[in-house]
């Protein structure tokens, strides 16, 4: 079952179904007010930028298990996918990722729980042990609260190095 949220009023959801019907075989759509698919909009913003900073993105035609996304990203080295990184955080994940990519000691950020998920993925970027567990201490020292351990080790299946 897949569910298309989406705000525009002027949607012509005939045809989406009729498009649809031969590639999904279970959908609906539903309608929120703008308000409630701002978070959403967020996230795509910040996908679009992320296409635009790594260049070999553009055009690219995912097959539905996403090999191709994983080949292109795998062909970048990890410091250029942490700069493209860069372009899709707020102000403090800049802050950290700057530091990390200029290899510079790390000034007193704090760390909100909604960044422990970018700061994880950074994490599986990272190469060198040293550097791993100095970036994870650091993360840890500045976070106000305890860190999941398990989650923030584990590497997610969409991660791709």
């Amino acid at each position: 079952m897949v569910v298309f949220v989406y705000d525009c009023k002027n949607l012509n959801l005939e045809s989406l179904k009729l498009w649809l019907d031969d590639k999904i075989k279970s959908y609906q759509f539903l309608w929120l007010k703008r308000e409630y698919v701002k978070e959403a909009d967020k996230l795509a913003r910040k996908a679009r930028v992320l296409q635009q900073k790594l260049p070999v993105l553009k055009g690219i035609k995912l097959t539905e298990d996403g090999k191709n996304l994983l080949k292109m990203f795998k062909e970048h080295s990890r410091q250029k996918i942490l700069i493209a990184f860069r372009s899709i955080a707020n102000k403090n994940e800049r802050i950290v990722l700057s530091t990390l990519i200029k290899n510079e000691k790390y000034s007193p950020i704090l760390i909100d729980e909604s960044s422990l998920d970018f700061y994880s993925d950074v994490y599986h970027l990272i190469k060198k042990d040293k550097s791993k567990k100095t970036f994870f201490k650091y993360i840890n020292k500045n976070f106000a609260g305890n860190i999941n351990h398990a989650r923030f080790f584990t590497q997610k299946p969409q991660d791709i190095m």
